[in-house]
């Protein structure tokens, strides 16, 4: 059984010399850090090992310091030694089918995604319901905000395949 945490990066600055260099905000930092621990207390609960086998981020500023500030958090509970790697199949104007085609090929059980949005949501309605939001006349089922987490259990990493375990939106003041 797969776990598959998907985030979307904490809130990032309003303008920057470009999309890809816009960086986080220290709010956006500090959602980020309640967000990895709300993600290691679920790993916790439900493995002996704390922390998620890998970390992929879209190769985005906000997204790897989103990443950096996850790592932080997770690595102060565990020894557990976690992969961690920029990914371009996690850039947001990738297709939920494509990114579960690439999925299928780790082969860690417990993986975590950090991207933006509409990637995040679209793939949450993908592994959960089997539809897109675009096919789905734009409703989103599963909105994600910035620092938003979904947990998702699946044996096998496909269209409606994963049931949604649980989904937090992470607001520190």
């Amino acid at each position: 059984m797969k776990t598959i945490a998907i985030l979307r990066h904490g809130e990032a600055e309003f303008a920057g010399n470009s999309d890809a260099g816009r960086v986080l905000t220290p709010r956006g930092m500090r959602n980020s850090q309640v967000a990895a621990e709300t993600l290691a207390a679920h790993l916790s609960s439900q493995v002996s090992e704390m922390g998620p086998d890998a970390v992929f981020y879209s190769p985005f500023v906000r997204t790897h310091q989103t990443a950096d500030a996850v790592l932080k958090i997770l690595n102060t509970r565990s020894d557990h030694p976690i992969y961690f790697a920029a990914e371009k199949a996690l850039l947001g104007d990738n297709t939920p089918h494509a990114v579960c085609q690439w999925l299928d090929t780790l082969p860690y059980e417990r993986i975590l995604l950090i991207s933006h949005e509409p990637l995040v949501s679209g793939l949450v309605e993908w592994l959960v319901q089997g539809s897109s939001s675009a096919s789905s006349n734009g409703v989103d089922s599963h909105p994600f905000f910035p620092s938003s987490l979904a947990i998702l259990s699946a044996e096998v990493v496909s269209q409606g395949c994963a049931e949604l375990v649980s989904m937090t939106h992470h607001c520190a003041k």
